[in-house]
């Protein structure tokens, strides 16, 4: 991997690691009214959050529900090589300091026993984010290193997951995107396909909209 986004992944481990401490402090004070802090475990899942129980347990149900998804429509038979946590935070004030670009709402990490999805917020508005998150890592898990255009759009892809009766539907746009093209200046596809995890086409709030939307729409293309 290049510098670049070898320094990305250090400074993103070291955040992890300072959470993680605070969450194992929290974890061993659970008994102290002012520890905002809630651990809800699933049969796959382990979450963190500070958002309130209800909305905990809401979300790692969504997270079991989009495991199944995978499990049933690609006949895998486990996704489940190193556990996964969740650490959702109540508001993007909470989530600030953890951010790894100016253009993340959430984020995906590999790590050595775990891997783990930090999400800014529980609301249900933003599940189509932690679909986004947990589509990285099962490809993490089962695909290694793919190119980020690719990664991203296969996330995008299927972050609109949407149940219909007994069907889930996959390929409804995600919000945004389908505007962001009609109205913003494409980038060309050779500078597309060579984006990386350091470029600031991919990290920075005013120009990661139209790679994310682009690398959704050839995705899209591609498999539909």
């Amino acid at each position: 991997r290049r510098a670049g986004a070898t320094l990305v992944f250090m400074i993103r481990t070291s955040q992890l690691l300072a959470l993680t401490w605070s969450l194992t402090a929290a974890a061993a004070f659970a008994a102290a009214p002012a520890d905002p802090w809630v651990r809800i475990r699933s049969a796959n899942f382990e979450l963190f959050t500070t958002a309130g129980e209800r909305a905990g347990r809401d979300l790692i149900r969504h997270f079991e529900q989009v495991r199944g998804f995978f499990l049933d429509v690609f006949g895998l038979k486990s996704t489940d090589r190193k556990s996964a946590r969740i650490i959702a935070f109540h508001s993007d004030k909470e989530f600030a300091p953890y951010r790894p670009s100016k253009a993340a709402t959430a984020f995906f990490q590999s790590g050595s026993e775990h891997d783990y999805i930090v999400m800014s917020s529980t609301d249900s508005e933003h599940y189509h984010v932690a679909t986004h998150e947990y589509t990285h890592l099962l490809i993490g898990q089962l695909g290694g290193p793919i190119p980020v255009w690719l990664n991203e759009g296969l996330a995008e892809l299927y972050s609109t997951l949407e149940q219909d009766g007994d069907k889930v539907q996959v390929g409804i746009p995600p919000p945004g995107r389908g505007h962001e093209l009609l109205r913003g200046r494409w980038i060309p596809l050779d500078t597309l396909l060579s984006v990386g995890d350091d470029s600031p086409l991919y990290n920075e709030r005013s120009r990661a909209g139209m790679f994310y939307s682009e690398s959704w729409a050839l995705v899209h293309m591609l498999n539909l």
